[in-house]
């Protein structure tokens, strides 16, 4: 790229000179691509690293603080951030004018509620001679955090405690704000397990990618009815009656049995208004149990 895109020279009746740096190259475009499974990754930061500060603004490279960025390479020993640039809906990234020199570029990404990436290579360096350079090998993310809530209830409050299963192996516990996060994640189709005290959930189909690693909030299923049938009479047994809830809106019958001779009960059932009952033959209606 050149210090000055034109220079105004003027001839008259014979030959004419060029002033002295008129016309000076002040640096080279660096460009480099970013994809994950051949898909094109869009908003990584790429951070190139030089043995000094330029003297000047480089022209297309952004020179402010890079938020959340922090690195203990050996190989950045000795060495400054010059600036840092973003990859496009392309995956494309491209420094515009770099002086000639020694560099190290290092990706970094850290998007909305904490989504990391892991891209690789962790770094790659790379020489600026005389012309533009395209670096030869490709960034990837080999992987990503994928995050998630947990609610009591379609938009309730948050879940603390949940487990996160996958495989029937736990990966993640949510937080108090009922956020988990799942780390070295490969864009895929997974099946999501939640479980948690006195509710039930349904096992969860997720499609998780870099440009959607959000995971839609997850909810109970059913929660958890107690209670306790008492007898009209001493005379009258409890246990092993059915208890009958039957859904106002659809009328769904859902059945539990008295397991105890004391008469208490538990099940779970879907959220909904119900009309709860114990039902009795039409003998014990004769003799007036109700």
């Amino acid at each position: 790229m050149l210090s000055k895109k034109e220079v105004a020279i003027t001839v008259k009746t014979g030959n004419a000179v060029v002033p002295p740096d008129s016309l000076v190259v002040t640096g080279y475009e660096v460009s480099g691509t970013v994809t994950s499974d051949k898909e094109p990754i869009t908003g990584v930061t790429f951070i190139v690293f030089g043995t000094k500060k330029p003297e000047k603004p480089l022209m297309g490279c952004d020179q402010s603080h890079v938020s959340g960025f922090s690195t203990t390479s050996p190989e950045l020993k000795n060495k400054v951030i010059i600036c840092h640039v973003v990859s496009d809906t392309s995956g494309r990234f491209s420094f515009p004018c770099l002086p000639s020199g020694k560099y190290v570029v290092i990706p970094h990404y850290k998007g909305a509620q904490n989504i990391k990436f892991d891209v690789q290579p962790p770094l790659l360096e790379f020489a600026v001679e005389h012309d533009s350079v395209a670096l030869p090998t490709p960034f990837q993310v080999k992987g990503f955090s994928v995050s998630g809530r947990v609610l009591w209830s379609k938009d309730g409050k948050p879940m603390a405690k949940a487990t996160i299963l996958m495989k029937n192996k736990v990966v993640a516990v949510t937080q108090t704000d009922g956020t988990f996060h799942l780390d070295s994640m490969r864009a895929g189709t997974y099946l999501l397990s939640v479980k948690a005290d006195d509710v039930l959930f349904k096992e969860t189909e997720v499609k998780v990618t870099p440009k959607s690693p959000v995971l839609d909030d997850i909810f109970p299923d059913s929660y958890k009815v107690c209670g306790k049938v008492k007898p009209s009479s001493q005379s009258t047994q409890v246990q092993s009656r059915d208890v009958q809830f039957v859904k106002k809106e659809s009328g769904t019958v859902h059945n539990v049995k008295v397991e105890s001779a004391s008469g208490d009960f538990c099940t779970f059932i879907a959220p909904g208004v119900y009309h709860a009952s114990v039902p009795v033959t039409a003998e014990e209606r004769n003799k007036g149990l109700q």
